[in-house]
């Protein structure tokens, strides 16, 4: 059957119309204006429809075709129909290419329960979606041009083995491509303008690849958006100026997103909430108006590799998160943190470089197990490395340099261990523990900062033990109502304050410690119980080498002070105090206490003191033997 040359309008049911038919031809023809298609094809077979022109005010759809197969759609104009341009229904081993539709009331192309290939088709302007897939096998859809559609540009529904490839969609009233409830699916090298809703839209489908497509300008939406699925790759898709996030995973297991570069997003540049296993690696996100990347609600999620500046907000931020690893990702000018972490149990965070925050360089809150190792953190307006209200935080290795706040920070927290950090140019303290128990500091290196090496502040069971310790703007180690402190075998010079100032704390242990070049005291210790100094060597200080005051049974003994401008030891209002074989070698006054009781002063070897050997006054129940004085 051949129908050819002809030109129907004003019919009152369908212009063409085929039903039963196998082997035909339509081409040529001319046919609109109808009040229902302007070409109705029902079981036919091995059928071309080809060059015409098909629409033009028909009440329903430009083609209709239902119960075929073996179709052949190519090279047709179709426009202006109150229904869809091309509707196939149930039909098989069919295609539909080369079309040109125009302002179709409803959708440009409509293809349900069919085997139909929709290749290089340009459409402009339509009522409801420019293509609308809907229960097909193996869905293909590339090369069309789909331009300002009410609906979505391209959607795929309810289609398993479906592949979107080489569109391209300019101006969508929803998404630019949608992909709903098919698994095994490709979204690939698409080009998405302009939609309202998201770029590219995934929802219910499993086994997806989003890959390589070029999204600019979403106007109400995510980037890319992808919801309630498994086994989804996010590979290498460039996402620019969407209004929410660039790319959002929502409700999804085991998904790698890949080498994406999204800019401009008007919310997260990556998104991952209520989802499980997934890798976010290797992608580049620019200035993003909320966070970089945001995680919420995760577990077992790796962000690794990833590049990250000029974010709104945090650079990389997980709340409520179990089993995250946040590693070797370039985060620069966050507008707030450049990584935050809170609510979430065992979180690592390793070799991040981290530059320019406008608060913590990295910010932990309300976290349980949590390794903060190898960081390189520097420029921060706000601390280094904050750790906040959280359990069990190995903070090992960083650098953390020219922050203006403190180089690290621990408050309200249990069982941290802050071990080999390197800090230096802190406008605070090196390190800051308060409100905190059973604390490690060792190993750590603390060079020009402006505020206390280390300071210790209400805490409980704190070792701070081999750190070394050149240039601060007040005392090297300074600990305040801090009970069962262990101060020892660490290394200060340059301090403009006192070596180690204890204050208002019990049993703190002094021991081991080398103390030099200060403008201060070398140690001081007031208003304490239980002091144990023992072992120190102090050289060089401005004030006095130890002075002690208000305190109770305090143990001075084996130190070494040479070269202090003011006392060797100076012990005032205090009460069982035992100084016990200390060496002094030139201060102004060997030993002096002042209005103390039950003192003990014995074995001390005194030399060189431009004052006084050893002076007491107004002291009761003072033992003073087997001294040596000399050269005074």
């Amino acid at each position: 059957v051949t129908v050819r040359e002809n030109i129907v309008a004003g019919a009152g049911d369908n212009a063409i119309e085929l039903t039963d038919v196998s082997d035909a031809t339509v081409t040529l023809n001319i046919a609109g204006g109808s009040d229902s298609h302007a070409l109705a094809l029902t079981r036919v077979s091995e059928a071309s429809v080809l060059l015409n022109a098909l629409g033009l005010t028909t009440t329903g759809d430009g083609l209709r075709a239902v119960d075929s197969d073996n179709l052949t759609a190519s090279l047709n104009l179709i426009g202006a129909t109150g229904g869809n341009g091309i509707s196939f229904d149930n039909v098989d081993d069919s295609l539909i290419a080369g079309n040109l539709l125009l302002q179709t009331g409803g959708d440009a192309i409509q293809t349900r329960n069919s085997d139909a290939p929709v290749l290089a088709n340009l459409i402009f302007g339509a009522g409801g979606d420019g293509i609308d897939i809907d229960g097909d096998r193996n869905a293909l859809v590339s090369l069309n041009y789909v331009n300002d559609v009410a609906g979505d540009g391209i959607r795929v529904a309810n289609s398993n083995l479906s592949l979107v490839t080489l569109n391209a969609v300019n101006g969508a009233g929803g998404a630019g491509i949608s992909l709903t409830d098919s698994n095994l699916s490709g979204i690939v090298a698409n080009i998405v303008d302009g939609a309202t809703a998201a770029g590219v839209s995934v929802e219910g489908s499993n086994g997806v690849l989003v890959a390589l497509n070029n999204i600019d300008n979403t106007s109400a939406g995510n980037g890319i958006d992808i919801s309630n699925g498994a086994g989804l790759l996010v590979i290498a898709n460039d996402v620019n100026a969407s209004n929410g996030d660039g790319i959002s995973l929502n409700r999804t297991l085991g998904s790698v997103v890949a080498l994406n570069q999204i800019s401009q997003s008007g919310s997260d540049g990556i998104s991952v909430s209520d989802s499980a296993t997934s890798l976010i690696t290797e992608n580049e996100i620019y200035d993003s108006n909320g966070d970089g990347i945001d995680l919420s609600r995760v577990a077992l999620v790796s962000v690794k590799g990833n590049l990250v500046k000029d974010s709104g907000d945090n650079g990389i931020e997980a709340s409520e998160a179990l089993l995250v690893e946040i590693d070797d990702n370039n985060i620069a000018n966050s507008d707030e943190n450049g990584i935050e972490v809170d609510n979430a149990l065992f979180v690592s965070i390793t070799d991040n470089k981290v530059r320019k925050s406008g608060n913590d360089g990295i910010n932990a809150d309300s976290v349980l197990g949590l390794k903060i190792d190898d960081n390189r953190i520097t420029k921060a307006k706000g601390d280094g490395i904050d750790v906040d209200d959280s359990a069990f935080a190995d903070i090992t290795n960083n650098r953390v340099s020219n922050v203006r706040g403190n180089g690290i920070e621990v408050s309200d927290s249990f069982a941290a261990d802050i071990t080999g950090n390197s800090i230096r140019n802190a406008k605070g303290d090196g390190i800051n523990v308060e409100d905190s128990s059973y604390t490690d500091i060792k190993g750590n290196k603390v060079r020009d900062v402006r505020g206390n090496g280390i300071a210790v502040y209400d805490s409980r069971g704190v070792d701070v033990t081999r750190n070394f310790i050149d240039g601060t703007g007040n005392d090297g180690i300074h600990a305040d109502n801090t009970d069962l402190i262990d101060i020892r075998k660490n290394k200060i010079t340059n301090a403009k304050g006192d070596g180690i100032d204890v204050d208002d704390s019990a049993f703190a242990d002094i021991v081991n410690n080398r103390i030099s070049d200060v403008r201060g005291n070398g140690i001081e210790v007031s208003d304490s119980f239980a002091a144990d100094i023992t072992n120190n060597r102090i050289r060089n200080a401005k004030g006095d080498g130890i002075n002690v005051e208000e305190s109770a049974f305090a143990d001075i003994e084996n130190n070494r002070i040479n070269n202090v401008k003011g006392t060797g030891i100076s012990v005032d209002d205090g009460y069982a105090t035992d100084i016990n074989g200390n060496t002094i070698r030139g201060s102004r006054t060997g030993i002096s206490v002042d209005d103390d009781s039950n003192v003990e002063i014995t074995d001390n070897r005194v030399s060189n003191s431009r004052d006084s050997g050893i002076v007491v006054t107004d002291t009761d129940g003072i033992d003073i033997r087997g001294n040596t004085v000399t050269n005074n």
